[in-house]
């Protein structure tokens, strides 16, 4: 009938609305939580000094507002696009060997990584001018290079949302223990590491000043590579991982994702 059609429609809109609040709630929880640790990590790697060295530390909360309103969108909203899409994509015919499981994450890490990217990039700004407003930061980036500083290192941070959302998502929703933390954790740690190289040089782009030149990635890459074979042994190895952060960022970002899915998990089950 179609009062019961009506039922069924609003009942949808409502379960939408809700997982959209919870993941907001988590988001809001990330960005306060991580916004010291972020801004330290990023120093230690633009700066090539360790993660405990004070200096890194001395403004922790700079970026906190830009922080609150990127986090809270992307890693909120994360897993409400996420879930939804699983649900459209389980009503689409695939191939059979494709995961709809894949497939939504890397929807709702490209779509926000995409989305984002200008916030972000302001982001950085600010914690590579702690002392400086926001609104007069994203000001003169405008005035020094128009829309190009917005979109700086857009077309890495979109590739490397694709492969951390689908191997999360795939890795997490494996087997009958996909809500509990420590597949959560193992999923997120996977999917750091296999995006690691994306995101270290999305990193570096990100840290160049406004009137330097954005290197590719590929020159990103090189100069990597380089440093690894002026070192002897397994120093190269040593300092890869170093610079890739697989240490302290694979931490961060597994812990920040396994909270934020657990959380998530129990508020929707209230």
């Amino acid at each position: 009938s179609l009062s019961s059609t009506a039922s069924l429609v609003q009942a949808e809109k409502q379960g939408k609305v809700r997982l959209t609040m919870n993941g907001l709630a988590v988001g809001v929880f990330q960005a306060i939580l991580f916004n010291p640790y972020d801004r330290a990590m990023w120093c230690a790697l633009l700066y090539e000094r360790g993660l405990l060295d004070k200096r890194n530390w001395t403004a922790p909360f700079a970026g906190l507002r830009t922080s609150l309103l990127h986090r809270t969108i992307s890693v909120g909203m994360y897993f409400p696009a996420e879930d939804i899409a699983r649900g459209v994509l389980r009503k689409t015919p695939l191939p059979g060997n494709v995961s709809c499981d894949a497939l939504a994450g890397m929807f709702a890490g490209s779509l926000y990584g995409c989305l984002l990217h200008p916030i972000n990039a302001v982001k950085y700004r600010a914690w590579r001018n702690p002392n400086c407003a926001v609104a007069s930061l994203a000001k003169g980036m405008w005035a020094t290079g128009g829309v190009e500083p917005f979109l700086r290192g857009l077309p890495v941070t979109v590739v490397r949302d694709l492969v951390f959302g689908g191997s999360f998502a795939f890795l997490r929703h494996k087997g009958e223990r996909s809500k509990s933390f420590s597949q959560q954790f193992l999923a997120a740690c996977c999917a750091t590491m296999a995006s690691s190289p994306f995101n270290f040089a999305r990193n570096i782009q990100f840290g160049a000043g406004p009137k330097e030149r954005c290197p590719s990635v590929i020159e990103v890459w090189r100069g990597l590579a380089g440093e690894i074979r002026a070192l002897p042994g397994r120093d190269g190895g040593v300092h890869l991982i170093h610079r890739l952060q697989i240490g302290p960022g694979t931490l961060r970002a597994s812990l920040g994702m396994s909270l934020s899915a657990y959380l998530y998990h129990l508020l929707g089950e209230l």
